[in-house]
């Protein structure tokens, strides 16, 4: 298979199964936490501390992910990912109580840590080493769209099937459309990785690496947080100004 060919299949597979996977998990909050409180008896506020909490539980995941990946590549954990999502979402859609509902997010969180952006973006890297910027474009154009689907699916399913419907619904989801994608189409580990070029040293007052990781992590943190913030209460607020 061509580079080219090789790049579009790794685009549109990781690409479709993104918008699904976010759509599945991270926008769960925006569309059915109203449900999810009346029938708990819980106050929003403390459930959506549950969705907070999973951020910090894929947070603390990630570095151990990524050294896996540079071990063994990137499909093993994207597999892993659907599985133990799938776990997470069955266990959210039984929760009963506050602390069961932390404990699904605490599952669900580990599965964002293995399946959404983060694992696709180094898979892709593993794979496509210096010629992977096309298909991460690719991926990340078409994962823009996970809440064009993930908002009003969401809320549709909440409000005919219920929130616990939805949530299985989802699970199976994951199951039965992002896992045979990520099967068929995301190609085995290559091999040991390719070989790291040195660069020469910085010049005299450039900026050092620990510099650039720590303005970088405060950019990345930051932007995080407001794109969490808008897209769980994006509809709140929409609903709010009478739209």
């Amino acid at each position: 298979m061509s580079l080219r060919a090789t790049q579009r299949r790794l685009a549109l597979a990781l690409g479709a199964s993104q918008v699904l996977a976010w759509a599945s998990t991270f926008y769960i909050p925006a569309t059915m936490i109203g449900l999810a409180s009346a029938e708990l008896g819980v106050s929003r506020t403390w459930l959506l501390g549950g969705f907070s909490w999973s951020l910090l539980v894929s947070a603390m995941c990630a570095p151990r992910i990524g050294r896996f990946i540079d071990a063994h590549g990137g499909k093993p954990v994207l597999v892993g990912g659907a599985l133990v999502t799938a776990a997470g979402l069955v266990v959210l859609a039984m929760a009963g109580s506050l602390l069961h509902w932390y404990a699904a997010w605490t599952v669900l969180g580990v599965g964002m840590a293995l399946g959404l952006y983060d694992t696709a973006f180094a898979t892709i890297g593993r794979l496509l080493g210096r010629d992977a910027r096309p298909a991460i474009v690719g991926v990340t154009l078409m994962g823009g769209f996970a809440s064009s689907v993930g908002f009003p699916t969401g809320t549709w399913l909440a409000a005919s099937f219920g929130w616990r419907a939805s949530v299985l619904a989802y699970a199976a989801m994951q199951l039965a459309v992002i896992l045979p994608i990520i099967l068929a189409f995301i190609p085995r580990d290559p091999g040991p990785p390719h070989p790291i070029i040195a660069r020469p040293a910085p010049a005299p007052g450039a900026m050092t690496g620990r510099t650039a990781f720590a303005l970088l992590a405060v950019f990345f943190t930051s932007r995080a947080g407001i794109g969490a913030l808008i897209s769980v209460h994006a509809l709140v607020l929409l609903k709010g100004m009478g739209l």
